[in-house]
């Protein structure tokens, strides 16, 4: 092989410069890619927890107000004199017919504004001596007694938690409000008025009216039993479950930290279905409940991973694009060469064959 054969043959390797040159830049363009997308999901995130603060901080505040008109609804009545002295006649005087029937009456048209299921005059010991409607059944339950034990001790209106019949799957809440009279210096109770509230039809019509901008968004209301949440609402998403509903409270933890979770903000865990999900904790001022608004987390991908994936097709396009280019203009480059080539080597051989047939001419003849 000439020098010039050699010469040739190497300059027809792509240099190495060229190769780094496209090799960077395919790296970058794919970089760049995967910056786009984590900025994406970042802002999306945040976006997202800023609209889960929102909801529960609603829903607790829309639910907070609920308790707080009954508790004035409660104070109003327990304070009213009134009241006691008509509780006093229907428990001792001699027109307890009558007492009977005001009670009644004021206790039909207070259950327009406030929809309880029934209500109940109860006296110390559990006797009940009037119910509205008559035909109420005023059932005994733990949770209750204890709570109307606490409302005699301290002669403040009480409001229980929500409270599960296990016999037929029924919720409620009893607002619990003692009946004072003055004895001597002191305000002393002398018999209780038990509301019982209904929670399909006062508390999850809040929950239900959240308007929802996802498929797997929602609001639960939620109490702390022992190591687990107890959702006390049918879930937008299984409402035919049976309450109430249970999943572990360590299954949620503060993002990027391994510390369980304590007050409200931001959690990330397993929800009742295993699913994992992004929510917000807030507190419902002076009670036990606690809202928690919620959406599965691979919501927050699903529409951007086709994204990305079109993304890097088109960076990957571009890519093979800019290679086929490069290809392209190399190789023109060397047949442009070649053919430089090939005219100086032709140029060269025509001069030397005019030079050589100059020498014969002018060499003598020797014949």
């Amino acid at each position: 092989m000439t020098n010039s054969q050699m010469a040739r043959s190497l300059s027809r390797k792509i240099p190495w410069q060229l190769i780094a040159v496209f090799v960077l830049l395919a790296a970058g363009l794919f970089t760049l890619s995967q910056f786009f997308y984590g900025l994406q999901i970042k802002h999306a995130r945040a976006y997202k927890e800023d609209e889960l603060a929102a909801l529960a901080d609603l829903n607790a505040l829309q639910i907070a107000n609920w308790r707080d008109e009954l508790l004035i609804l409660a104070n109003a009545y327990s304070e009213n004199p009134a009241h006691a002295m008509l509780t006093q006649d229907l428990i001792e005087g001699p027109r307890a017919a009558r007492a009977n029937q005001e009670i009644t009456n004021g206790l039909t048209n207070l259950r327009k504004t406030f929809p309880f299921e029934w209500a109940a005059i109860v006296l110390a010991g559990g006797r009940v001596i009037l119910k509205v409607p008559e035909s109420a059944d005023v059932p005994s339950a733990l949770e209750s007694t204890g709570l109307s034990h606490e409302v005699w001790q301290t002669k403040k209106v009480g409001l229980g938690t929500i409270s599960f019949d296990k016999a037929t799957g029924r919720r409620s809440i009893d607002l619990i409000i003692p009946v004072l009279v003055t004895k001597g210096e002191s305000l002393e109770p002398i018999a209780l008025l038990r509301l019982n509230f209904d929670p399909a039809k006062s508390l999850d019509p809040i929950l239900k009216a959240t308007p929802f901008r996802s498929p797997t968004s929602e609001v639960l209301l939620l109490e702390r039993a022992g190591g687990d949440f107890l959702a006390l609402a049918a879930p937008r998403l299984q409402e035919s479950a049976a309450l109430p509903v249970r999943f572990p409270i360590r299954d949620f933890r503060r993002p990027a930290s391994r510390d369980f979770l304590g007050e409200d903000g931001i959690v990330e865990g397993k929800d009742y279905r295993g699913a994992k999900v992004l929510g917000f904790i807030k507190a419902v001022p002076d009670s036990p409940w606690l809202v928690m608004a919620k959406f599965d987390l691979g919501e927050l991908t699903t529409g951007m991973i086709s994204s990305y994936r079109i993304l890097l097709g088109i960076a990957g396009a571009f890519v093979l694009v800019c290679g086929g280019l490069l290809c392209m203009f190399w190789r023109k480059t060397l047949a442009a060469q070649d053919a430089a080539e090939r005219a100086k080597w032709d140029q060269a051989n025509r001069n030397m064959d005019e030079f050589i047939q100059l020498m014969i001419d002018i060499m003598p003849n020797p014949a």
